[in-house]
């Protein structure tokens, strides 16, 4: 989903959030994805988990789990520093 909101034009105006249930979900997701776009992780595609945080500024998609997204709004209830947000296997 990400690499098509990319195609679409999406992540020009902010980032392209995709949120994973899971911290090791987040990492490797965001490696295959830099991967496939032939980009060092953190250049276009990087993860933030938990004591973890791979992105650079320019990124265009932040792969993270729930619990970051979740935190983000106790400073940014809006989340305005996205473009898109994918909600992926939302558990609670």
């Amino acid at each position: 989903l990400p690499k098509i909101c990319l195609e679409l034009g999406r992540g020009l105006n902010g980032l392209i959030g995709h949120t994973q249930p899971r911290r090791i979900a987040a990492s490797s997701t965001a490696k295959r994805i830099a991967q496939e776009l032939n980009s060092p992780l953190g250049e276009h595609v990087g993860f933030k988990v938990r004591f973890n945080d791979t992105l650079t500024k320019g990124a265009y998609v932040k792969l993270m789990t729930d619990g970051i997204l979740l935190a983000e709004t106790q400073t940014d209830p809006l989340l305005r520093q996205y473009d898109t947000i994918i909600i992926d296997e939302a558990h609670e």
